[in-house]
């Protein structure tokens, strides 16, 4: 039946590829990193290249104050006054032992009677770390161990070694860890003390309707572009 649509990730930065919309996920704690560009920062593009974008993300961060969200916002619209801007929280949505989650199974628990209480260990390769920890303690568990590695890391079986002698006998990972560690599956005595925490977006229901409203116009505009070129190819024909 075709492709009607496609999600790039990490593609704000290829201008020689075609888009219809251009999404960008700002971290409100974080928005503009320390606003020097790499290699001296960590931005990859100048701050005023939002004037290209359509919608801001605020994404994932239960810490901060109205007034704090309020001035990245007002900052965001002042580089580009016309740029939609919406919220997006974290929810956690089950927790899943690896095992299980490895094989697609739909058996889980609810995150927060599973964590509440609970002593675990934060189990995580991903760019912001502290986020996923943060989530963990929301949903009442207790962090009493940490296996940190940096973003994209392709994780070996010597890292791993330490939960089968440690303390903490539960250990939670990401989705986005938990697909590179199929190679688990024949260490029981590891495996089996790691869980999943998946987590959605938590958009409201007014915000919702911003993020509908220009995807539907975007998609609307690559429809009416796609009919002018089978006229024209008819018209030439």
């Amino acid at each position: 039946q075709g492709v009607n649509l496609i999600i790039l990730d990490d593609g704000f930065q290829h201008r020689s590829l075609h888009r219809d919309l251009d999404i960008i996920l700002l971290d409100p704690a974080r928005p503009w990193e320390n606003d020097h560009l790499i290699p001296r920062g960590l931005l990859r593009e100048d701050k005023a290249s939002l004037k290209r974008g359509n919608l801001v993300i605020l994404s994932g961060n239960k810490h901060l104050s109205e007034e704090t969200m309020g001035k990245i916002a007002d900052e965001v619209r002042h580089i580009n006054p016309k740029i939609s801007l919406i919220y997006a929280g974290i929810k956690p949505i089950f927790v899943k032992p690896l095992r299980l989650w490895l094989h697609g199974e739909e058996e889980c628990y609810e995150p927060r009677d599973f964590l509440s209480g609970k002593s675990v260990g934060a189990l995580s390769a991903i760019g912001r770390p502290e986020k996923f920890i943060n989530t963990l303690e929301e949903s009442g568990a207790l962090i009493t161990g940490r296996i940190i590695r940096p973003d994209h890391y392709a994780w070996r079986r010597d890292d791993f070694q330490a939960i089968s002698y440690s303390s903490t006998h539960f250990w939670i990972t990401t989705e986005k860890d938990a697909v590179k560690l199929g190679f688990l599956m024949d260490e029981p005595i590891i495996c089996d003390r790691i869980f999943v925490l998946g987590i959605r977006p938590e958009i409201s229901s007014e915000d919702l309707k911003i993020l509908e409203s220009v995807l539907d116009k975007a998609l609307s505009a690559n429809e009416d572009r796609s009919l002018f070129c089978q006229e024209t190819t008819k018209e030439g024909l």
